[in-house]
């Protein structure tokens, strides 16, 4: 029964493995001043844009405390959109939930809001994180939020206890695979969380996964490898991985962000 189950659910899933039908294809800008300076930024990052047949665009300061750093995202942001080939999509990066709220006063629009203040294990506690996570609950953006998931507990009931709060609140959830080379093994046991977690909330969850053009993850992979093409071949065997196969019913694969504007990938 379950091989039969497996069976249709990858079909479906596979025939719509098709680059046209990946809604958000994107990358990280983090140095916004810094494309400001170099001489026709604006039409070298629509330019890689196109080349890479990239839609989406995560913004660093388009959130931030400092107003000046605000305006400056404003204008090359104006600049961007009056030159692209197409019409992109914005998300805007806050470290707080105070900060994601800033989008709803700015004259631009942005699509998405991304919380980049994000749970690692490793680096600082969970009840921290949890704060955060309430106060997005008593007070919620106006669009679509997009949480970024470290790792959870080691241990398995707080792990899905964890993810039962995030999925709670992420209308998408940022996975990142930041490995040499992207495997779907890395994110099997976290999809397994977040897929139970959706099950028991009767909620399909939407997921964004996350690679690295860092030197130290996969930078030369992605030179070798197209965006798209590499994208295509990590669902692909994600979606072959029989260990995954009856979570898959419960999550919406949508796209994947790239860490971050990288030119070696001109």
């Amino acid at each position: 029964m379950r091989k039969t189950i497996s069976l249709i659910l990858l079909t479906t899933l596979s025939l719509s493995l098709k680059a046209q039908e990946i809604p958000i294809q994107g990358v990280f800008l983090s140095r916004v001043a810094k494309e400001i300076k170099r001489d026709k930024g604006d039409s070298l990052l629509v330019d890689y844009l196109k080349r890479h047949e990239l839609n989406t665009i995560a913004v660093y300061e388009a959130l931030s405390s400092s107003k000046r750093k605000r305006n400056q995202v404003e204008d090359f942001k104006a600049k961007v959109d009056s030159i692209s080939w197409d019409t992109l999509s914005w998300m805007g990066i806050g470290s707080s939930p105070k900060h994601l709220h800033r989008a709803d006063s700015l004259k631009d629009d942005y699509q998405y809001v991304f919380l980049e203040n994000e749970w690692w294990k490793k680096f600082w506690g969970y009840n921290r994180y949890r704060k955060q996570l309430f106060q997005l609950e008593i007070n919620p953006p106006n669009r679509p939020v997009v949480l970024y998931l470290g790792w959870l507990s080691r241990k398995p009931f707080k792990a899905k206890q964890q993810a039962y709060r995030i999925v709670e609140q992420a209308d998408y959830l940022a996975v990142h695979v930041y490995m040499k080379e992207p495997s779907p093994g890395y994110v099997r046991e976290r999809l397994h969380y977040i897929a139970e977690a959706a099950k028991l909330q009767n909620k399909t969850q939407k997921i964004i996964f996350m690679f690295s053009l860092e030197a130290k993850f996969s930078s030369t992979y992605f030179i070798h490898n197209s965006y798209q093409e590499a994208y295509l071949k990590f669902m692909q065997e994600l979606l072959d991985d029989e260990d995954l196969s009856l979570s898959l019913n419960q999550l919406s694969f949508e796209g994947y962000l790239l860490f971050s504007y990288n030119r070696r990938h001109q």
